[in-house]
């Protein structure tokens, strides 16, 4: 069974935003909001395995930040201005 993830980050003296996007889109990532993103993988992936390969793709250095949260199916959420793509992959996994 695959797990899901939270992924958020904080880019900030160096902003290699386009490398992030690269890393978090060949995860197949689901963006909810400008910096939060849903991930679903193996579940023997792990999120310090999941955090590393991050870090490592998008080039994150000292000053940046970076967090990987499991997400449970029995979560509770709301959001508001979410983005549609995010809000829907959101509604599919986490019901």
């Amino acid at each position: 069974m695959a797990t899901t993830y939270i992924v958020s980050y904080d880019l900030r003296k160096s902003r290699n935003y386009p490398l992030m996007y690269k890393a978090l889109d060949t995860l197949k990532a689901a963006k909810l909001l400008e910096s939060l993103w849903l991930v679903t993988l193996a579940p023997n992936v792990g999120a310090i395995r999941l955090r590393d390969a991050i870090m490592s793709a998008a080039r994150m250095d000292g000053d940046d930040g970076l967090i990987v949260i499991e997400l449970k199916k029995t979560s509770d959420w709301a959001t508001y201005n979410a983005q549609k793509t995010g809000l829907a992959w959101l509604r599919a996994n986490i019901p």
